[in-house]
């Protein structure tokens, strides 16, 4: 068993919000992509991609689908945010990011974490991002080898509290 915790448990890890469509009509709301929906004047994904800034365990962010309107949802962000243009699905969108993630951190390290978050995710914290890493990392201290992916999944009876009157 792994007991010891080194720096990497502690250190950030880069994010890669799925925004992207393969222009599917059924995957649309109202004819557009799920992202770009707002709620209370914000679109989803930039809910998603502001919660992550905000949380202590998120280094770089890496948002990959349409360029033109992630720049126009998102606006200028700086040097945490870097835009992925979308090649097709989302398992092609995902490796997309994950190429971006590398080359911009130099490292094609196999067993490096990232965080894959979905764009539509309306109640979506920073805190409850921190926590979802800091149980990872607790999960994969407690391992010789470390998990190749954990899924965060939520009943639907523990989110009732959270839901819009």
């Amino acid at each position: 068993m792994k007991t010891d915790v080194s720096s990497s448990d502690t250190a950030t890890l880069d994010a890669i919000v799925l925004a992207g469509t393969d222009d599917n009509p059924r995957r649309m709301i109202q004819g557009q992509n799920k992202a770009f929906l707002e709620i209370g004047g914000r679109s989803l994904v930039e809910r998603a991609v502001s919660a992550l800034l905000a949380a202590e365990s998120i280094g770089q962010v890496f948002v990959v689908g349409p360029v033109e309107r992630l720049q126009q949802a998102l606006g200028p962000r700086g040097g945490r945010v870097s835009l992925v243009p979308q090649v097709g699905k989302m398992l092609a969108n995902a490796w997309e990011a994950i190429h971006a993630s590398e080359a911009q951190s130099g490292q094609d390290d196999p067993l490096r974490p990232l965080l894959f978050i979905s764009s539509d995710l309306p109640l979506v914290s920073a805190a409850a991002i921190d926590d979802f890493v800091r149980r990872c990392r607790r999960e994969d201290a407690l391992r010789e080898k470390p998990y190749a992916m954990l899924a965060g999944v939520a009943e639907e009876a523990s989110l009732l509290p959270y839901y819009p009157s």
